[in-house]
């Protein structure tokens, strides 16, 4: 039997808090795994940002093409490692 996980934190605790939640390839279709998932995420208090070249908006977020699109205020921290946290 695993452990519970400690890594996943709601929003707005101390060392959870968070910008958004990117979803890279969210999809505006509500049939969709990414939508609904999204939409959970936003439902438990998440900003979510959707990454998608092929929608404007989804879930009433603004849709960036490419990560790299995302503007700064929604920097990610880097782990000392260089992965992102």
């Amino acid at each position: 039997m695993a452990a519970p996980s400690k890594g996943i934190r709601g929003p707005g605790t101390r060392s959870g808090s968070t910008s958004g939640v990117e979803v890279v390839g969210l999809s505006d279709k509500p049939d969709r795994d990414s939508y609904r998932v999204a939409e959970y995420l936003q439902r438990q208090g998440y900003r979510i940002i959707p990454v998608n070249p092929t929608v404007d908006a989804v879930l009433g977020e603004k849709s960036y093409a490419s990560v790299s699109d995302i503007p700064a205020r929604f920097a990610r921290r880097r782990h000392p490692s260089g992965h992102r946290r």
